[in-house]
């Protein structure tokens, strides 16, 4: 869920915060991406045919097609990706994902119900029963390891491992579409990342249009709604930003006999957002991950892999997956960590500026993109790398 309503808060009280980008902006860019989050777009995206993809043995194979269709849309675009991976969720998160859990199955006994549904509930339920289980994520992580792609585990929340690969100025931004991502402390935020009108937020234009600590709106959101305490009833987005504006954090808030007598405030809630504060403030992460290194593809492993185990094809394979790979962009960053590839996109934007002012295109002098347009297209669920 994130934090409700968060988006439309910002947008309201601090839009300076907001901008609309486009891709070509992010160009050379190190992002890390919330992994579950794309895949789970990707698997709904093709669920929307009704059908995920399978191999010969009829196992489930969307989640692989999303990670390297992903994966190649990116390095299209010439941004430097990392992903990120859900850890053990937080025992504060319990009563979060009982609900989920319910409402899947919910959806999973209607779809295996003899009652006929229109094609439009089926989709609607189809994408609310999608699971990606620990395998899938495991299988995803060794194709992305063999491609040779900065792979980080997170200890517990994914959203939290980003925020501190953002605080720590590891990466330039985090691509997700989860909002609680600014609530832990990530400087910028990319939502919409797969469409060419890239939606780009920042913590410190939010903090100061509004005039309020990072503290201040860690308790705002809170209010607002979040995955790890109850909200408090009757509160919205304007009363919730007044009180904070008011009365300065939620110790007092909840303290106050005079809010008390207008308000009602659940003792759960009292118990609890001590626990979410901190939760957002110093949440568990896995702070050794190392250098971050895009290594050379394991071109032979990689081919064998996906051949045998997910049946892609190995002409296919040649054309679409490993020509890009060994020509296209990834050539820059392969064998190279953050520090080195900075300098190699350093000289590379010298080389570009200096062709620019010759008027020679760049893509004449050296071919970054060589690969075509209709295998990386993000609303075009293809199923080409597979036998036929």
């Amino acid at each position: 869920m994130g934090i409700k309503g968060l988006f439309k808060f910002i947008k309201k009280y601090a839009p300076s915060a907001v901008n609309e980008i486009t891709v070509s902006d992010l160009k050379n860019k190190t992002i890390a991406f919330d992994t579950s989050i794309l895949i789970y777009q990707f698997v709904i995206a093709i669920r929307n045919s009704g059908d995920d993809l399978v191999n010969k043995h009829g196992d489930m194979t969307s989640h692989i097609h999303a990670i390297i269709m992903k994966t190649l849309s990116f390095l299209k675009k010439k941004i430097n990706p990392i992903y990120v991976f859900d850890g053990k969720p937080p025992a504060i998160k319990f009563d979060t994902l009982k609900e989920r859990v319910k409402s899947r199955q919910s959806a999973i006994e209607s779809l295996e119900s003899n009652i006929e549904i229109d094609k439009e509930t089926k989709i609607k339920l189809l994408k609310q029963s999608v699971v990606i289980t620990n395998k899938q994520m495991e299988e995803c992580k060794e194709i992305l390891k063999l491609i040779g792609i900065p792979v980080i585990q997170a200890d517990q929340e994914a959203d939290s491992q980003c925020a501190y690969l953002s605080k720590n100025n590891i990466v330039d931004a985090i691509a997700s579409e989860d909002m609680d991502l600014l609530t832990f402390g990530t400087k910028v935020l990319l939502r919409n990342i797969n469409s060419n009108n890239v939606i780009e937020i920042k913590l410190a234009n939010i903090l100061n249009e509004c005039n309020i600590t990072y503290d201040q709106f860690i308790d705002l959101c809170i209010m607002l709604g979040c995955d790890y305490c109850p909200t408090i009833e009757g509160i919205g987005m304007h009363k919730a930003y007044k009180l904070i504006k008011d009365y300065g954090n939620l110790d007092i808030i909840v303290n106050s006999d005079s809010i008390k007598k207008k308000i009602y405030i659940s003792d759960e809630f009292i118990q609890r957002y001590l626990v979410a504060r901190e939760y957002f403030k110093n949440p568990p992460v896995n702070d050794n991950i190392g250098e971050i290194l895009w290594n050379v593809t394991k071109t032979d492993e990689l081919k064998e892999l996906l051949i045998n185990k997910y049946s892609y094809s190995e002409t296919t394979l040649n054309k679409l997956l490993f020509r890009p790979l060994s020509g296209g962009y990834y050539r820059i960053l392969s064998g190279k960590n953050y520090e080195q590839l900075l300098k190699q996109i350093h000289v590379e934007n010298e080389i570009e500026s200096y062709l620019s002012d010759l008027k020679i295109p760049h893509d004449d002098y050296i071919d970054f993109d060589d690969f075509e347009d209709q295998f990386l297209d993000d609303d075009n669920n293809n199923k080409i790398f597979f036998e036929i």
